[in-house]
């Protein structure tokens, strides 16, 4: 039950007073609250949501997308709720293949900790 209570406390995005939680303070406790955030629900094909959690701070509903249309909603991106800082995805196909990278689009830089760093781009 402890460790219920610690998960709960980890993922959420307001203590019991109302005030937002702090970011994560290092790797594990940003990879705990990332894995916790981290959902997919829906059946079927055409039925199925990744809810995404924030990039830089794990934060919950970062962006929530039907699987179909993953690539058009991570180019689109979105702003965290939380922490302000906002993201996007580059997808670039050629004849070699697709790349793929993660852009910062809004808000402070991400923590020092956090790496790979993310390139930023005005939008």
């Amino acid at each position: 039950m402890h460790h219920e209570l610690y998960l709960a406390d980890v993922t959420a995005t307001k203590d019991r007073m109302g005030a937002p939680t702090p970011e994560p303070r290092n790797a594990a406790e940003y990879l705990r609250r990332f894995n916790a955030n981290e959902k997919i629900d829906g059946f079927g094909i055409g039925n199925v949501h990744i809810h995404m959690p924030c990039p830089f701070c794990a934060a919950p509903e970062f962006m929530v997308f039907e699987v179909l249309q993953t690539e058009q909603a991570m180019m689109k991106g979105a702003t965290c709720k939380e922490c302000g800082r906002g993201a996007r995805a580059q997808i670039r196909k050629d004849a070699a293949g697709t790349s793929f990278e993660i852009l910062q689009t809004a808000g402070p830089d991400q923590p020092e900790w956090l790496t790979p760093k993310m390139r930023r781009i005005q939008t």
